[in-house]
């Protein structure tokens, strides 16, 4: 996650224990630490030019792939970081959708060779932004996946 969103490799071996020591107690997973990353303030600074504009455009970006749509778009999420905070814009872009679409695409096509199918992906978007590891179990455990590798 660090090249993904930071732009770099952890530094020290410290940046990651580090990092999951700002996630609040029982919530240490990957998508806490995705969370952490795209809400701290070097993504902020770096990615994000420091400017609260700078950082929805950039996680929208990242998340999503590619810039919001529109102006009122940008405003919304804006209102989300000055309100909420960085933390919480993250992780409701992170439960948007568009998302959850691109991410279980992604694993679909990485793991299957295909897209996934309207039946897979109305499934798996039920599921909790937070349990993406359900989603891969169900791909690598699949007589698809199987056939594929062995």
């Amino acid at each position: 996650f660090h090249v993904a969103y930071l732009r770099r490799r952890p530094t020290r071996a410290l940046d990651i224990p580090t990092a999951f020591s700002k996630i609040p107690a029982g919530t240490v997973n990957f998508t806490g630490l995705e969370v952490y990353l795209l809400s701290n303030s070097e993504y902020y600074s770096g990615q994000g030019g420091g400017t609260n504009r700078g950082y929805v455009i950039a996680i929208h970006k990242d998340l999503i792939g590619r810039e919001p749509d529109d102006a009122a778009t940008i405003d919304i999420m804006t209102s989300w970081v000055v309100g909420r905070g960085r933390e919480w814009a993250a992780r409701q872009l992170m439960k948007s959708t568009s998302c959850q679409e691109l991410r279980i695409g992604a694993m679909c096509r990485t793991h299957l060779g295909r897209e996934a199918t309207a039946d897979e992906m109305t499934r798996w978007k039920s599921y909790s932004y937070l349990r993406e590891y359900e989603i891969l179990a169900e791909i690598l455990g699949s007589d698809e996946y199987f056939s594929k590798v062995y």
